[in-house]
């Protein structure tokens, strides 16, 4: 599954901006978060994950990498949004796995193997 995974942001006027476009990379930075409603995971050209966000929802995507003792590549999508609601932070992160299983938790934690904070990159700061 590793290699078939892309994003698609989808915008408020039915717009879109695709992962991948002529040949070329769209970068995750490259999404206007200002317009947002959706960002879809896909696995080949199946939805596998729909993020949906409002205007106060920021949009948290990453793509993480450990290897096993093995020396075994892992690969794990995730894909959430954050928001401030009644003055705390509130998040909700799903997590795709290369066997096609979905974890999802509602804030990250410290010290854990896939589940640990992101450093929010300036768009995903509230």
């Amino acid at each position: 599954m590793q290699h078939d995974v892309r994003w698609l942001a989808i915008y408020n006027d039915g717009s879109s901006l695709p992962q991948f476009a002529d040949g070329t990379e769209n970068k995750y930075t490259d999404i206007d978060r200002s317009r947002l409603v959706k960002f879809i995971l896909f696995v080949g050209d199946t939805p596998k994950l729909v993020i949906h966000l409002d205007k106060n929802k920021r949009l948290i995507y990453r793509r993480r990498v450990a290897l096993s003792f093995s020396g075994h590549q892992e690969i794990v999508y995730l894909a959430g949004w954050q928001e401030l609601k009644h003055g705390i932070n509130t998040q909700m992160i799903c997590f795709l796995f290369e066997d096609g299983h979905i974890e999802t938790v509602d804030r990250f934690y410290e010290n854990h193997p896939w589940f640990y904070p992101v450093k929010f990159l300036p768009g995903e700061q509230i």
